[in-house]
């Protein structure tokens, strides 16, 4: 039950998603980085990326990337108490198929 995300160093996700697997730009800059189980948020300075690890062993990821230009709105639900622990956050964009993304933290 919720309240599982943690934070995780930015200069070291930069390296991996440069390296390991590389998805970012050779200029691009991870400015905030969570993790929740085994998915993570990226928030570079180009973009907003959601890493899927699917699978049970995890070897298929799905990288979903959102350019900044393409957010128009957001919303944010701090956590509550008891059993609700998660902080949701809520985008909005103008990106087919995409007009609302929701994620827990």
């Amino acid at each position: 039950i919720g309240d599982n995300a943690r934070q995780l160093q930015p200069r070291e996700v930069d390296i991996r998603l440069k390296t390991e697997t590389p998805v970012l730009l050779q200029e691009e800059k991870v400015d905030l980085a969570f993790k929740a189980g085994r998915d993570s948020v990226v928030f570079s300075d180009k973009r907003l990326m959601v890493v899927d690890v699917q699978g049970i062993l995890g070897k298929k990821i799905q990288f979903l990337s959102l350019p900044w230009r393409s957010i128009s709105g957001f919303s944010v639900e701090t956590a509550g108490a008891y059993f609700d622990r998660d902080t949701d956050m809520k985008l909005y964009t103008n990106i087919l198929g995409y007009g609302m993304l929701r994620q827990d933290f």
